[in-house]
């Protein structure tokens, strides 16, 4: 079953579309002229548009014009029906992105087919574009922690860093790495150690701010996003993960783990670039490391 918007000013017509259309089950609904049909499709975007070009106020063709200016709508695919024959109406309502185009008087067989196929159309076009949107999305988690990548996080911080220099806001970050995660792979293998990420994964996420994205960097290594975050308060965040951390009792492995801790706010005098930004955490963290790691260290 389908939505169909009918866009028609004769009401015998009309009629006559929504008897031969009725009897497949589709959800029909007829307006009158452009403006009508744009009300309605802002309120409830219809799956199919049937629709005459000769109207009064906002014809067929007006119609089509808007629909392409949005998003949203441009997808819609609309069958002219219009007792217009000539070639260059024809050719011009496919410019303007019909799918088809039929001319009056007009056969319900007819009618019927083309339907049925502009939907089927219509219908692989909406599964396709739901399949790559979760590819891309796909393309963007970690597969181990189900957190964003690098990928994500890289293209997220340039983003994040353009508003909050537009703004005037502050953003902060936090690189996070697992003291001592060799240990732990050597001693119980690689598949307890995928398991202790996992688990380190879920502890970040449960201390982030629901603002904040939490991504897997790299090996043991995480990052977090802190938009709108001053360096006071994503230090002591910072700690709080870090005794968290430290106090969780990790059962794959019967003992606790530490996690050293790299924090710094954006500068938008020093750092130039995201990586500028996260070369300066980054740093931070190699600091927390060498200091005798279980630290918090912030970027200079």
């Amino acid at each position: 079953m389908a939505s169909i918007l009918v866009v028609e000013d004769d009401q015998a017509i009309a009629q006559m579309i929504k008897l031969i259309l009725g009897k497949h089950n589709h959800q029909l609904r007829h307006v009158s002229n452009g403006e009508e049909a744009l009300q309605i499709i802002n309120e409830n975007t219809p799956d199919l548009i049937i629709s005459d070009v000769m109207m009064p106020g906002l014809n067929g063709f007006g119609l089509a014009e808007q629909l392409q200016k949005a998003n949203e709508t441009r997808s819609i695919p609309i069958i002219f029906v219009t007792a217009l024959s000539q070639i260059e109406y024809v050719s011009h309502g496919l410019n303007l992105g019909a799918v088809d185009y039929l001319t009056k008087p007009f056969r319900a067989l007819e009618l019927e087919a083309r339907v049925n196929a502009a939907l089927r159309l219509k219908f692989a076009q909406d599964d396709l574009r739901k399949a790559n949107a979760q590819l891309n999305e796909l393309a963007l988690i970690d597969s181990l922690t189900e957190l964003h990548n690098f990928r994500y996080a890289s293209e997220f911080l340039g983003q994040a860093l353009s508003h909050a220099a537009r703004y005037y806001e502050p953003l902060s970050a936090m690189m996070i790495d697992l003291d001592y995660f060799k240990k732990v792979n050597d001693t119980y293998g690689h598949l307890t150690g995928n398991e202790i990420l996992k688990e380190l994964a879920a502890i970040l996420k449960t201390q982030a701010r629901q603002a904040d994205v939490v991504c897997r960097y790299g090996g043991e290594e995480f990052l977090i996003i802190c938009p709108k975050n001053s360096k006071e308060n994503s230090v002591a965040m910072a700690e709080r993960i870090r005794n968290t951390v430290g106090g969780h009792k990790f059962p794959h492995i019967g003992w606790s783990l530490t996690v050293s801790l790299g924090v710094g706010t954006y500068d938008p005098q020093r750092d130039t670039s995201a990586e500028t930004f996260i070369a300066r955490v980054d740093a931070a963290l190699y600091q927390a490391k060498n200091s005798g790691r279980n630290r918090v260290c912030e970027a200079s």
